[in-house]
């Protein structure tokens, strides 16, 4: 595990639990606009204070039904997940905490099976591959080559992606392209 990584919930899956709820409470889908609106406002916030602010703005124009909800299941998530906290910590400008790059890799594995089921130890096999490519993408980067760059500040970070030497690879050793 990398030191000092805050984890932060994807706003997409924030969002949708509000509107399941929504939903579930007996509202139709043209009356989430405020609320949702409301919600892309805290979590696109850059500033706490201002969050702050806003949080109790639109806490004095919600219901009390989807106040107590929101108060006690979504508050702290929607929180920790907003701008604010997790800017300075974005590898790329403009992005959002989003489960995209873990749905995306389901489909690349999903693609290069061909959808098919496969045993333990070949997924365990694919995924090491995918490892060391992926390892290998980070040095070109570290080292300005390549297709990828990484921002100055996160330079010093390339200590935290190294194999463990117990795997008795190089990162390049075995890969199949």
């Amino acid at each position: 595990m990398i030191p000092d990584v805050n984890l932060y919930m994807c706003h997409n899956h924030l969002i949708d639990q509000i509107k399941e709820w929504l939903g579930k409470q007996g509202g139709q889908a043209d009356d989430f606009g405020g609320i949702l609106r409301q919600l892309s406002a805290l979590l696109n916030e850059e500033d706490e204070v201002r969050w702050d602010y806003l949080y109790n703005k639109y806490h004095s124009q919600w219901s009390r039904l989807f106040l107590d909800y929101f108060d006690k299941q979504q508050l702290q998530d929607v929180k920790k997940s907003s701008k604010f906290n997790y800017m300075h910590e974005a590898v790329f400008d403009g992005v959002i905490p989003t489960t995209n790059t873990s749905e995306s890799e389901n489909a690349r594995l999903a693609k290069f099976t061909g959808g098919k089921e496969v045993l333990l130890d070949v997924l365990v096999l694919i995924l090491h591959q995918l490892q060391l490519h992926y390892l290998s993408e980070f040095d070109l980067a570290f080292g300005d080559m390549g297709n990828h760059l990484v921002k100055f500040q996160f330079k010093s970070s390339q200590r935290f992606l190294t194999l463990p030497s117990y795997i008795g690879l190089t990162r390049t050793s075995s890969l199949i392209y």
